[in-house]
């Protein structure tokens, strides 16, 4: 009996981890900050203590050992960050989110794990439905654009991209009909909360993934050896074909595809953003600006740059960029490194299996990069898609850990 009460306790529990780092920055944690951390410091201490008494904090993989020492570089930036110890917060707040990120694969497997993550973006789109129909003051912004019980529409649309990418692969795991026809239902429910978030950004990401997604569904299908080899030589060259025909064709409307996506060739602004993060780089290239130092100044409580129409700039709108920006060249090196590594990895269980983690692992490093190349989702204020990094790395990397 007390076993079972521990494991209900356990799956309460980090699925309110889960939703708690997803939901950061959402309307009422804004509201609640005091709160929220204090939230966050008892789920923490119940995962710790947990993973203290019942697993072994002993194991870590080389990998990990790599990614602990990025974390400790990412938290002593704050040492060099012109806010200082202003912004002291931010970097412990990387580390929670990291240790988190860690304890919670000591408690459970890689497919706990998975099915943890659909749970919660259920409630989360659930409550997003709810909000924007029972209290669409906060659900819906002032240009009626969807966020759900986010802050933004755009943060709105990208989970909502992430959580079609989960439950396509949930469908593809299930083999009861029931569960198939209820992961239908919140996939749609899923596509519904993105469209009306009229996030383009979220809307080229969910294509580009399904589209990837699908292809690996395709090349998984068992041929004969030889056969397989000719088809998946076909595959290659049709989407290689098929690349370059869009690339061609994308090149050459760039401006009509742009108005259609309510955009222009300065990408909403982001070409000035993007050089003026460039010149930031530069000023230190080697260890970065430190952590969250380079767009607001926290002494005067303002953004240091504004668009040519006023507006604040407050960071990169791309990852990569913000990521050389805040702990430099160093950062660039430790992050390309569990990239490469969790990549790879996830290549060769992907050829060599065919289970959730094959399929989880690889789409998700590819919606990483292709999420960030215009938006700030994994080195900004948002902190789920770290978290998922962290989990994937200790995963992929440490043989100990269940799968």
């Amino acid at each position: 009996m007390v076993k079972a009460n521990l494991k209900a306790l356990n799956f309460i529990v980090i699925n309110i981890a889960i939703i708690y780092v997803v939901l950061y920055n959402s309307i009422f944690f804004n509201q609640n900050k005091y709160l929220i951390w204090v939230i966050g410091l008892i789920i923490f201490s119940y995962i710790f203590v947990h993973t203290l008494i019942y697993k072994s904090l002993n194991f870590y993989s080389k990998t990990e050992i790599i990614l602990f020492i990025f974390i400790i570089y990412m938290f002593s930036s704050f040492t060099w960050s012109s806010n200082g110890k202003l912004v002291l917060k931010e970097s412990v707040l990387i580390v929670f989110v990291s240790l988190l990120a860690v304890f919670i694969t000591r408690m459970i497997t890689f497919n706990e794990f998975f099915y943890h993550l659909v749970i919660a973006y259920i409630l989360i789109t659930l409550a997003s439905i709810l909000n924007i129909l029972f209290n669409s003051e906060f659900g819906i912004d002032k240009y009626g654009e969807w966020i759900g019980v986010f802050h933004h529409k755009n943060v709105l649309g990208i989970n909502m991209a992430f959580f079609s990418v989960i439950l396509l692969i949930a469908v593809k795991n299930s083999t009861k009909r029931t569960s198939k026809a209820i992961y239908f239902l919140f996939l749609l429910l899923a596509f519904l909360l993105l469209w009306n978030s009229k996030s383009s950004t979220a809307l080229i990401v969910v294509v580009l993934s399904i589209f990837v997604l699908s292809v690996f569904f395709i090349l998984k299908l068992k041929f004969s050896k030889r056969r397989f080899v000719y088809f998946q030589l076909f595959i290659l060259i049709v989407v290689s074909t098929l690349s370059l025909i869009i690339f061609y064709f994308v090149i050459n409307n760039l401006n009509s595809l742009l108005n259609i996506l309510g955009k222009d060739a300065t990408f909403t602004g982001r070409n000035y953003i993007w050089d003026i993060a460039i010149n930031g780089i530069l000023k230190h290239p080697i260890i970065g600006n430190g952590i969250r130092s380079y767009w607001f100044d926290y002494k005067s409580n303002s953004v240091n740059y504004y668009l040519p129409w006023g507006q604040g700039i407050w960071h990169s709108h791309n990852a990569f960029l913000e990521l050389l920006l805040q702990f430099g060249v160093i950062g660039g090196v430790f992050f390309v490194i569990l990239y490469t590594v969790n990549f790879c990895i996830s290549l060769n269980k992907f050829v060599k299996s065919e289970n959730i983690i094959s399929y989880f692992s690889l789409i998700c490093l590819l919606f990483l990069v292709i999420s960030n190349l215009t938006e700030t989702y994994l080195f900004g204020i948002e902190i789920n898609f770290w978290f998922i990094f962290v989990c994937l790395t200790a995963y992929l990397t440490n043989s100990k850990l269940g799968k």
